[in-house]
């Protein structure tokens, strides 16, 4: 009996020791902002999703990254709204056809990064985007205006980083994919009304 005993007590702690690492993993995952999002194959995707919805308005939007390669990909973490050449940049844009003539949009500055540093040491801290997986890049909600009535046409829009041809080929020899091309999301209308 004793040794029946013993044999359940290794599968049970066996049990809770994958449980532990499934566990683990799937934090990791959590708090770097990754998650399994079906993507459209062969190809990296860039998605707007509306949230905080009141009144059919979103007070807030996600922009995420998708991979949908059947490959690892690298990704700087990009700038929100300024032009940042190293790491990318992202930005909320928005068509607005006001009720009320007259009514002007908002606009904003920021500080430009155009710092280099050489490429082994840079792409430490690139993200690694595993095929299915998802990186959010910006949570916004104080670029969300919907203060007069009118329609509201967003998307998101991802410049990739610019380097020199030499950190190009450095990564291209290191076998690393990462973001190359201009991304453009889907877009969210909505009408607020008066």
């Amino acid at each position: 009996m004793s040794f029946i005993m013993r044999e359940r007590t290794l599968k049970i702690r066996s049990a809770l020791k994958i449980a532990r690492t499934v566990f683990a993993i799937g934090l990791a995952a959590c708090c770097v902002g990754q998650t399994a999002v079906p993507a459209t194959p062969g190809k990296l995707e860039l998605r707007l999703l509306p949230q905080s919805v009141w009144m059919k308005i979103p007070q807030t939007f996600t922009i995420l990254m998708v991979n949908g390669t059947d490959h690892d990909v690298r990704v700087p973490t990009p700038s929100l709204e300024c032009g940042d050449v190293p790491h990318g940049t992202v930005r909320l844009r928005l068509n607005f056809k006001p009720y009320t003539p007259g009514v002007a949009g908002v606009g904003g500055g920021c500080v430009n990064d155009f710092s280099y540093s050489p490429m082994p040491d840079v792409i430490k801290g690139w993200k690694v985007l595993r095929p299915g997986e998802s990186l959010t890049l910006a949570t916004i909600n104080d670029r969300v205006l919907a203060q007069e009535a009118g329609s509201y046409d967003y998307w998101a829009h991802y410049d990739p980083p610019g380097m020199p041809e030499a950190d190009r080929e450095w990564l291209r020899k290191a076998g690393t994919d990462y973001p190359k091309e201009e991304l453009d999301s889907a877009h969210v209308k909505f009408v607020k009304r008066r």
